[in-house]
């Protein structure tokens, strides 16, 4: 009990515990604002507001264009890919994979904003304590107990 005792009072030390919780405390405080309220809905909004753009462009934009160069859909949407490649790569992979993948992440930023500051009240600097306090209790118990352990042999 002595040894596992000193053990866990003396690891969390060695290991800088206390260190690392002020450390988790900074990174608390960092993240705080992303995972507030109002910039998840600001990110949400982005997101919709980016997909909007994109289906504006697809659906009115382009058709105007073409229609004022008098060319098909299929002539527009070769000469967009040809003179804009990246552009056009760009509102591919979005309706592709992208839109789905950053709707979920967007949502994702609301929805676990409550855990974060369930996380966020987490007492950081009583972490090493926990360790520590039943180590102490440990090696006075095993203190106790060679002290008994002597008054009895003699």
């Amino acid at each position: 009990m002595l040894v596992i005792g000193a053990g866990m009072i003396v690891g969390p030390v060695a290991l800088g515990w206390f260190h690392e919780t002020a450390a988790a405390e900074k990174v608390a405080q960092a993240a705080r604002p992303p995972f507030s309220a109002a910039v998840g809905n600001t990110v949400v909004d982005n997101i919709y507001g980016i997909d909007a753009a994109f289906v504006e462009m697809r659906q009115a934009m382009f058709p105007a264009i073409a229609h004022h160069l008098d060319l098909t859909a299929a002539q527009m949407d070769r000469t967009l890919h040809t003179s804009f490649p990246a552009t056009m790569r760009l509102l591919d992979a979005w309706d592709g994979e992208m839109h789905a993948a950053a709707r979920v992440l967007s949502l994702s930023q609301l929805r676990y904003a409550d855990e974060f500051h369930n996380a966020d009240a987490t007492p950081y600097r009583a972490l090493p304590w926990l360790v520590i306090g039943p180590g102490v209790v440990l090696v006075g118990a095993a203190g106790l107990g060679l002290g008994l352990r002597r008054r009895r042999a003699t």
